[in-house]
C-alpha cells in the first residue's frame, strides 16, 4: 500500500516482535499523551492478542508514523476506531488513510472513527465531528 513516497504496512500480531523496535519510538510518543491509560508494553500486549491492530507508515525502512486501531462491536454494526495516530511527515502519508478505510469496509465495518487531538480535525476533512471527548482525573 503506497502513498506519496511512503508505504502503509499492517503489522500482524505474529509480526509484532520483528517490527517492535521500529514502532516503539512512535508509540512511546503517543503514550505520553494517553492520560496514563497505557504504556508501550500494554499496547504491545494488546496487539499480540489481536485486540488492537498496528499500522506503520514506512519511508524506506524507517517508520515515520504509527496508527493503532481497535474493533468495536456494537449491537447494530461493527466499527474500526483509530485510537493512536502519531508521526512525522504527515504530508507524505495522510493520503494512505483511505487504505485503512477500505480495510475496515472489507472486514465488514460500517464505520471508521478516530480519537484524536483537535488538530486532526483540520486534517481529516472528510470525517465528521460528532462528539466531544471530555475527561476528568479523579
Amino acid at each position: 500500500m503506497v502513498g506519496a513516497s511512503c508505504t502503509l504496512k499492517y503489522i500482524s500480531k505474529n509480526d509484532i516482535d520483528d517490527n517492535w523496535q521500529k514502532a516503539l519510538p512512535l508509540l512511546d510518543r503517543a503514550c505520553l499523551r494517553s492520560g496514563e491509560r497505557y504504556n508501550a508494553e500494554d499496547l504491545r500486549n494488546l496487539i499480540k492478542t489481536g485486540d488492537f491492530q498496528l499500522w506503520l507508515v514506512m519511508d524506506n525502512d524507517f517508520a515515520v508514523a504509527a496508527l493503532v486501531t481497535e474493533m468495536l462491536y456494537w449491537p447494530k454494526l461493527r466499527e474500526l476506531r483509530m485510537i493512536i495516530m502519531v508521526g512525522d511527515k504527515m504530508e507524505k502519508w495522510l493520503d494512505l488513510l483511505p487504505l485503512i478505510e477500505r480495510y475496515a469496509k472489507d472486514i465488514g465495518c460500517a464505520k471508521i472513527s478516530g480519537v484524536a487531538r483537535a488538530g486532526w480535525g483540520k486534517m481529516l476533512k472528510h470525517y465528521q465531528k460528532t462528539h466531544v471527548f471530555l475527561e476528568k482525573d479523579l
